[in-house]
Formats: C-alpha cells, sequence, structure tokens
C-alpha cells in the first residue's frame, strides 16, 4: 500500500499491484476502483509522474511515481498550508498517494537532497480543477 486515509466520510487508498510483469498503482475511493497505472516514467529530467483522480466529488487523489533522486515531496493547498507527503520506497522505485478536498489542492513540489527544487505539478492541478467551458 502506498497511502490510505478518509476525507469527509469517504476512504480512499492507493496500492501497488503486479500486472504482467509491472508494478502497478490502483486507487480505491470508497468501494469503488479509480485510476491505475502501470511503470509510471519517472527520471532526473522528469523526476515525478502524477496522476489526479476526483471519481468521488468529496476526494481528489494525486498520487503517482517519483525518481528515487527526490528527497522530498511538499503539497501545498490553496490556503498556502503545506504539509510533507510520504514517499514509498519499494524496489528501487518511490510512490506516494495524498488526498485533498477538491477544488483545495495547489501544488505538488519536489525536492532534491539539498534542498532544491526540481518539480511542481501547480499548472496540472489547476488544470484538472479548472471546469472546462
Amino acid at each position: 500500500m502506498i497511502g490510505q486515509g478518509a476525507m469527509e466520510g469517504t476512504s480512499w487508498r492507493v496500492d501497488l499491484v503486479s500486472a504482467d510483469g509491472k508494478l502497478c498503482t490502483q486507487a480505491t475511493v470508497g468501494e469503488k476502483p479509480a485510476g491505475s497505472g502501470c511503470e509510471p516514467p519517472v527520471s532526473k529530467e522528469v523526476p515525478v509522474n502524477i496522476a489526479l483522480d476526483g471519481l468521488d466529488s468529496s476526494v481528489l487523489l494525486v498520487y503517482g511515481a517519483a525518481d528515487p533522486s527526490i528527497a522530498r515531496l511538499v503539497a501545498r493547498s490553496t490556503s498556502g498550508e503545506s504539509q510533507a507527503i510520504d514517499i514509498t520506497a519499494h524496489e528501487g522505485k518511490a510512490f506516494f498517494a495524498y488526498a485533498s478536498k477538491p477544488g483545495t489542492a495547489d501544488d505538488l513540489m519536489a525536492f532534491d537532497s539539498g534542498g532544491q527544487q526540481v518539480f511542481s505539478a501547480a499548472e496540472k492541478i489547476r488544470e484538472f480543477q479548472t471546469p472546462a467551458g
């Protein structure tokens, strides 16, 4: 398991599963399967690969993979509050998962061991949370 919790009474979890010899993520919100993905590509050039899942209107899941060079992940909300996001290592790869109330996620930032910010998901998060129209 990468992460689990509850948001406004709705449970969520993201697990690591093996499919056809590949390491995959499988998200569940409530009792419903949500997103999944296998071997998300990461590298020093693209150090974080995120998935956003808004299947349930009370939970925004943010999860994915990080390059092993990533020392720290920090999520920031639209109110400016920040929280450290746990990184789960498995078979030389790094994974993460957290939940946010829809409309309140602002950024997921990644930092290397020297404290340098090397990634921001702000644009992708904003695009996901902005209604098309």
